[in-house]
């Protein structure tokens, strides 16, 4: 059998071919600029985090802490498997991490704050975890080892910092000069990511 291809059909298979490098292209320039645009719901936004820094990084700060003390209150203790875990990815006090599960992410009332998650991925329809200090949102029907020993990893990184305001000031540096993707915490917590307990 010989396989035929026309000419028709190799234009359009290079035309798709150049859209979805395109695409690629595009999104991996957005990881590197400090400036992003993005479509959420229907509403384009174009967010500077290196400009806005200064003024969110307080709001986020007390947004996380406030999210943190809310988990810790509602949150489930871990069981001793996800125990053994959390320290084996280098948790020093496993038993102060709380999960919480719930149908999505919580999004900052703040718009300022709200705009720079959502435009810089940290939040939205995407994300399914995040850890705040020893306080952990998971979305319903993800609770999987492989994500819960990244956001252990990330309990780790905040245990080592020693706050949330430590942390998160260094974190989001990271996300401004590099990326969600490529932010040094993001690649250590994907190194960590276990497949079984």
């Amino acid at each position: 059998m010989v396989a035929y291809c026309s000419a028709k059909a190799l234009v359009t298979s290079s035309q798709a071919w150049l859209s979805s490098m395109h695409y690629i292209l595009v999104k991996r320039i957005k990881a590197f600029c400090c400036s992003v645009s993005v479509n959420f719901l229907g509403i384009s936004m174009t967010f500077d985090l290196r400009t806005a820094l200064p003024t969110i990084l307080p709001k986020a700060i007390t947004w996380a802490e406030a999210h943190c003390l809310s988990i810790s209150q509602v949150g489930q203790p871990l069981k001793e498997t996800l125990l053994a875990v959390a320290r084996s990815v280098g948790v020093l006090y496993p038993d102060r991490i709380r999960i919480a599960e719930v149908p999505s992410l919580p999004l900052p009332e703040d718009a300022e704050l709200r705009e720079a998650a959502l435009a810089t991925g940290l939040l939205g329809p995407d994300m399914i975890g995040l850890t705040l200090g020893y306080g952990i949102y998971v979305c319903h029907g993800h609770d999987n080892i492989r994500l819960l020993s990244h956001e252990f990893r990330h309990v780790h990184q905040y245990e080592q910092a020693g706050s949330i305001a430590s942390f998160l000031p260094a974190y989001l540096q990271q996300i401004v000069s590099v990326g969600y993707a490529n932010a040094p915490f993001e690649i250590d917590a994907r190194a960590y990511e276990r497949n079984h307990a």
